[in-house]
């Protein structure tokens, strides 16, 4: 009786031991980067602290790509999306003539 108890025991010890275990914690690629963005947008702040009084557009895509790129974004919002059909499927036998 003693020798059962005393692996009982043992055998319930264990995977609480290696369960707590916190070697087994691999570093993520998001635990990597934790706060990137936050430190990049104060470090742009501290470099350009006068950033939000320039006013001129912002340049780099041509006219007409941009326009195209608009014009695609605005019609996506004039196509109405189908629905799905819906179809209720009574298991009970309630309703049922």
């Amino acid at each position: 009786m003693n020798k059962k108890l005393l692996i009982s025991i043992i055998l319930l010890i264990c995977p609480i031991i290696f369960g707590c275990n916190s070697t087994s914690h691999r570093q993520t690629l998001l635990d990597e980067n934790w706060g990137r963005s936050y430190e990049t947008a104060r470090f742009n702040q501290i470099i350009n602290p006068d950033a939000p009084e320039n006013t001129d557009p912002i340049t780099g895509l041509q006219g007409k790509a941009a326009m195209n790129n608009l014009d695609q974004y605005q019609d996506s919002f004039k196509t109405k999306q189908s629905t799905r059909k819906i179809y209720n499927i009574d298991l009970t036998g309630v309703g049922t003539k």
